[in-house]
């Protein structure tokens, strides 16, 4: 059972949420402009599928790994 109350928790975490939103506007990001109606054929639909597997590791060995400092390694 959680016994921390919630605004103990919110401030607790505060400098944490923080530090990501900071770190999060730092990053590049892309706007690509697809002209097609969603679906598994569209090429919205081929451009999220393939953005998410290059994210999330799914040909080995990685295309991108992380770097040594990526906070991601630190959680658990």
């Amino acid at each position: 059972m959680l016994t921390t109350q919630r605004a103990e928790l919110v401030a607790a975490e505060a400098p944490i949420e923080t530090t990501v939103s900071e770190y999060l506007d730092r990053l590049p990001f892309l706007w690509l402009s697809v002209d097609d109606e969603p679906g598994p054929d569209s090429l919205r639909g081929f451009i999220e599928r393939n953005t998410i597997a290059l994210a999330s590791s799914l040909h080995e060995p990685m295309i991108d790994p992380p770097s040594p400092s990526w906070l991601g390694l630190r959680s658990g």
